[in-house]
């Protein structure tokens, strides 16, 4: 009698477990206000949009440094690469390529490259092998992103500590292009 309730209890906490595990594994993919959304509310397709300054006790995107400017734009690549543009005068800027699901695929910031101009192309491998038959001209000036992705956003930030120049790095971000094709 006891050898058995402690084998159905052993029993019930594995299942337990199991079940616990699983639903937290599957929680990502049932929420609604995830950075998808977030990114989708905020921003369009193939534009560079600013997103709001994190305030005290009010934040849509609770995570960004408020010293920074963040700028964001939505790709698809289903049809074509997405080409991203930008000259950023800052002292320090960053843009990270993300997929739908947020997960980072290429990060680059301005100790990277040399100047302040970045060219940077994402692009599907079979947009790639595509491309490889008749390349542009200018492909060989460009950093080329090659993902196995069909939607995702880039998130550009740059330094803006000195309110002096916060309007001026703002204007950059959102002169940065992120357009459809090559």
């Amino acid at each position: 009698m006891i050898r058995s309730l402690a084998i159905a209890l052993l029993g019930g906490l594995m299942l337990g477990g199991i079940i616990h595990i699983t639903i937290i594994f599957f929680l990502p993919s049932f929420a609604a206000d995830d950075g998808w959304a977030r990114i989708s509310a905020a921003t369009s397709d193939s534009r560079f949009r600013l997103l709001p300054a994190p305030t005290a006790g009010e934040a849509r995107f609770p995570d960004l440094d408020p010293q920074l400017a963040h700028a964001a734009c939505r790709f698809d690549l289903s049809e074509q690469p997405v080409r991203i543009t930008a000259d950023l005068l800052a002292d320090f800027w960053s843009i990270a390529v993300f997929d739908r699901r947020g997960r980072n695929i290429f990060s680059i910031n301005d100790r990277s490259t040399e100047g302040r101009f970045l060219d940077l192309i994402v692009i599907t491998p079979v947009q790639m092998a595509m491309v490889r038959r008749e390349p542009p001209d200018d492909l060989d000036q460009a950093i080329v992103v090659e993902r196995r992705i069909a939607e995702g956003f880039v998130l550009a930030r740059a330094l803006a500590a000195d309110p002096t120049t916060r309007a001026d790095i703002e204007n950059a971000l959102t002169a940065a292009t992120c357009e459809q094709g090559l």
